[in-house]
C-alpha cells in the first residue's frame, strides 16, 4: 500500500505518508473553518452581540486586578442599584481562560483585539478536537469527515463566528476534550494511562460546564451511557474504578467554582451524574453474584426498581405538597421540548424559539441525510468491517448521544449545535464504514461514482443557493453596526458614536435606562451604570 510507505521515523514512531494525509485534511477543515467563521471581520473588527462585551469587560478586570480580585468583585456598573457579584453568575472559566491566554499570546495586541479573535482560534481547533473524538469511536477515516463536517456546520459556525466571544466557543472545545479523554480511557483500557485520562476527562468536563452552562447536555447521554456500560462491556472490574472516577472528578472540579458550585452537586447535574453512577455500580455486583443465566433477568429487574424509585421521589413530594427545586426553564424545555411559558421575558428571548422544519432543513440540509444513513448502518451493523473498528460500547454511546442530541435540539433554536454534533457523529461514522464496504466490494467506476456523489452532496449546501447558503451564512455584520435590528448595515457607526457620547457627555454617576439587551454596551463602551443588562439576574427588575 502506498500510504502505508515510511517517509522518515523519530524515535520508535514511523511517520508515513498516510499521516501525510491525515494532516492535510486536517489542515483543509481548520482553513476551512477559519474562512468561513472569519467573514464578519471585513465589516469591522469588533465583538458580535451583547454578551461578549461583558465577558470582554470582565476579563480585562482579570487583566488589570488578578484573579482574587475577581473572585471578590462586586460590579456595581451593572444592575444598579444592588450589582453583581460576577464569579457566582458568569462564565468564570471562560474569562480566567481568555486573560491566562491574553498574558501569555496576547503580545502587542489589544484585549479587545484578542477577544475578537478568540472564538474564531477555537473553532478552528475544535476541528481537530473532534477528529480525535471520532476516531476513537469509529477510525480514522470517520475522524476526518467528522472534521470536515464541524468546519462548515450552520448552527456550530454561527456560535464560533470572529468575535463571538461568548459560552459556546470555549464551552465546545473543553467539553469535547473531556468526551475524548473519557472515551479514550473506557476504549484502550490501560491501567494507569486510562486512570489518568479519565481524570483530566472529567476535569474538563467540568471546566466546560463553568464556561457554559448549556454543557450540561454531555451529562445526558453519559448519564444513559453509565446505565448501558455494564451490558456492552465485559470487564466489569474496570468500570467499576473508571466510572466513580471519572464522576468524582467532574464533582470536585465543579466545585471548585462558585458557578455552578454546590448548586450543581444538589441539583438536576448531580443527580445525573451520581445516580447512573451508583445503578451501574449496583448492576455490576449484582451481576458478579448472579448466575450466568440469572444476570440479564437480575440486572432488568434492578433497572425497573431504579426508575420505579426514581419516579416515586419525584412524584411523592407533589402529593405531600412538597415543592422541589426544578432548573430554570430552558433546562426543562431541553428535557421536554413540548413544555410551554406564558413568561413574555422568557419568549421575548429569539434563541427560546423552538425551530422550525423550514429552519431546520436550511441549518442541517444534507447533514440530515448523511445522519439517517449513518445511524442505520451503525444500528444495523452486526460485525466488524475491516479496518472499521466500532465496538458495542463504543455503538452503544454514539447512538445514545445521537438520539439525545437530535431530541434535545427540537427544544429551541440554540441547541441545534447539539443535533448538528449528532449528525455529524452519524454521518461521519457510517459513511467512513459505506466507503470502506464499497472500496473492497466494488470496481473503480463504483468507487468514483459513489465518491463524486458524496464530495457533491456535501460541497451542494456550501454554494447553493447564492446568498443563502452555508457560507453566506457566516456572512454577518457585527450587532454594534445594526443594533440588532433587521437591518444588517454595515457601515453605520451610530451606535458606537451615542456609546462615545455617553461617555464624555453625561455624569460618571449617571444612571442609564434601556431594554436589557443593551446593557452591556452601555457599561462597557459608555462606561455608565445600567438599571438592566442580558445577565436576566433579576427578572423582576427587567419587568
Amino acid at each position: 500500500m502506498i500510504s502505508n510507505a515510511k517517509l522518515f521515523s523519530v524515535g520508535d514512531f514511523d511517520f508515513r505518508l498516510q499521516h501525510l494525509l491525515i494532516i492535510g485534511i486536517l489542515v483543509i477543515a481548520m482553513t476551512s473553518s477559519g474562512l468561513i467563521r472569519g467573514q464578519p471581520a471585513q465589516y469591522g473588527f469588533e465583538l458580535m452581540e451583547f454578551d461578549p462585551f461583558f465577558n470582554y469587560r470582565a476579563t480585562q478586570y482579570i487583566v488589570d486586578n488578578g484573579y482574587e480580585e475577581y473572585l471578590e468583585w462586586d460590579d456595581d456598573m451593572s444592575w444598579y442599584p444592588y450589582g453583581r457579584d460576577v464569579s457566582r453568575t458568569s462564565q468564570v472559566v471562560l474569562h480566567l481562560t481568555t486573560a491566562n491566554l491574553y498574558n501569555i499570546f496576547g503580545g502587542n495586541s489589544s484585549l479587545y483585539d484578542f477577544t475578537v479573535i478568540f472564538p474564531l482560534v477555537l473553532g478552528s481547533l475544535t476541528c481537530v478536537v473532534v477528529f480525535a473524538l471520532v476516531r476513537v469511536i469509529g477510525g480514522t477515516t470517520a475522524g476526518l469527515i467528522a472534521s470536515l463536517m464541524f468546519a462548515v456546520a450552520l448552527p456550530i459556525t454561527f456560535r464560533t463566528l470572529i468575535g463571538w466571544y461568548k459560552s459556546e466557543p470555549l464551552g465546545l472545545f473543553l467539553g469535547l476534550i473531556g468526551l475524548y479523554l473519557f472515551l479514550s480511557s473506557i476504549r484502550t483500557n490501560k491501567g494507569a494511562i486510562s486512570i489518568t485520562k479519565t481524570i483530566f476527562g472529567g476535569i474538563f468536563i467540568a471546566l466546560s460546564l463553568s464556561a457554559w452552562g448549556g454543557n450540561q447536555f454531555f451529562l445526558l447521554p453519559l448519564a444513559i451511557f453509565f446505565l448501558a456500560l455494564p451490558f456492552f462491556k465485559k470487564d466489569n472490574k474496570f468500570l467499576l474504578w473508571i466510572i466513580p472516577t471519572f464522576s468524582i472528578s467532574i464533582i470536585l472540579t465543579t466545585l471548585s467554582f462558585e458557578r455552578p458550585g454546590l448548586g450543581f452537586l444538589t441539583g438536576v447535574g448531580g443527580i445525573i451524574i451520581l445516580t447512573p453512577t451508583i445503578f451501574m455500580m449496583a448492576i455490576i455486583v449484582i451481576q458478579h453474584f448472579s448466575s450466568a443465566t440469572q444476570k440479564l433477568r437480575n440486572s432488568i429487574f434492578v433497572l425497573i426498581t431504579f426508575v420505579g424509585t426514581g419516579i416515586g421521589i419525584s412524584v411523592v413530594p407533589e402529593i405531600l405538597g412538597i415543592r422541589l427545586g426544578l432548573p430554570s426553564f430552558r433546562y426543562m424545555n431541553a428535557m421536554n421540548p413540548f413544555l410551554s411559558t406564558n413568561d413574555p421575558l422568557v419568549t421575548s428571548v429569539s434563541e427560546h424559539q423552538m425551530g422550525t422544519l423550514e429552519s431546520s432543513f436550511f441549518t442541517l440540509s444534507v447533514f440530515i441525510l448523511f445522519g439517517i444513513i449513518g445511524a442505520w448502518i451503525i444500528f444495523t451493523q452486526k460485525s466488524k468491517t475491516k479496518n472499521i473498528s466500532l465496538p458495542p460500547d463504543m455503538k452503544a454511546f454514539v447512538l445514545i448521544f445521537g438520539l439525545v442530541g437530535i431530541y434535545t435540539a427540537s427544544s429551541f433554536a440554540r441547541l441545534e449545535i447539539f443535533a448538528s454534533l449528532a449528525l455529524i457523529f452519524f454521518g461521519s461514522i457510517g459513511l467512513s464504514i459505506l466507503l470502506k464496504q464499497i472500496s473492497e466490494k466494488q470496481s473503480l467506476p463504483i468507487k468514483s461514482i459513489f465518491c463524486i456523489v458524496i464530495i457533491g452532496l456535501f460541497i451542494t449546501p456550501l454554494i447553493y443557493p447564492e446568498n443563502q447558503n452555508w457560507i453566506s451564512g457566516g456572512d454577518v455584520v457585527p450587532t454594534i453596526f445594526s443594533g440588532a435590528s433587521i437591518y444588517p448595515h454595515d457601515d453605520y457607526d451610530d451606535w458606537i458614536d451615542a456609546m462615545q457620547w455617553m461617555k464624555g457627555n453625561t455624569p460618571k454617576d449617571a444612571v442609564i435606562f434601556s431594554w436589557w439587551d443593551y446593557g452591556y454596551w452601555i457599561e462597557t463602551l459608555g462606561e455608565r451604570k445600567t438599571i438592566i443588562d442580558n445577565a436576566t439576574i433579576d427578572t423582576s427588575q427587567i419587568g
